[in-house]
């Protein structure tokens, strides 16, 4: 569980990265791949704080320098309610991971990510029970609670924040009720309050 393979690859970051490909599968047996996933994570929980190594052959891939919640987070509408589990599992490891950039030329947060699943899912809701590719809002409310304000309103390479994804999209209206009730004025003030 310590050592990666030649891709740069821990067994958790390849049981987050692969399992995109298996959606089916783990919304089907959601408990089973749960028991996995924590049996990964058990086997080497420093892996929530290391990033995908950056070879020469796969410097461009899709994951080339993440962090285990930056991968979640771009795969996040293949967990469906199983994310909620795997990001509160690696947040409980690595707290700070939800104000790491990636290590990549999109220099995003985790959230950025996110909000990049929920743009690239074509259904009309982010927690669509019927949808294949539904995201867990549970997710999206962990996320927005665990990133700070820094974070929420932080910039990526592009010089977009997570909401300017969200919009650009057109999907900000699925996620609109819990995301404009963390954006509230007062909300905000709270969470600075907080930071204090």
């Amino acid at each position: 569980a310590t050592i990666p393979n030649q891709f740069g690859l821990l067994p958790l970051h390849i049981v987050i990265s692969c399992c995109r490909y298996s959606r089916s599968l783990i919304k089907k047996n959601s408990k089973r791949f749960k028991k996995c996933f924590k049996k990964v994570l058990d086997a080497y929980p420093k892996a929530c704080s290391q990033r995908v190594l950056i070879h020469s052959s796969n410097s461009s891939s899709r994951g080339a320098g993440c962090l285990p919640l930056h991968l979640l987070c771009m795969n996040a509408a293949t967990f469906g309610e199983a994310s909620h589990f795997a990001a509160s599992l690696i947040l409980n490891e690595n707290p700070d991971a939800v104000s790491q950039r990636s290590d990549n030329k999109d220099e995003m947060f985790p959230l950025h990510y996110l909000c990049t699943s929920v743009a690239a899912t074509s259904g009309p809701s982010i927690s669509d029970n019927n949808h294949r590719n539904a995201l867990d809002a549970n997710l999206f409310g962990l996320m927005m609670r665990s990133s700070p304000i820094s974070v929420i309103f932080g910039k990526d390479a592009n010089g977009k924040t997570p909401m300017d994804i969200l919009l650009a999209s057109g999907h900000f209206a699925s996620a609109t009720p819990y995301i404009l009730q963390m954006l509230q004025p007062h909300a905000i003030l709270e969470r600075l309050m907080m930071v204090r």
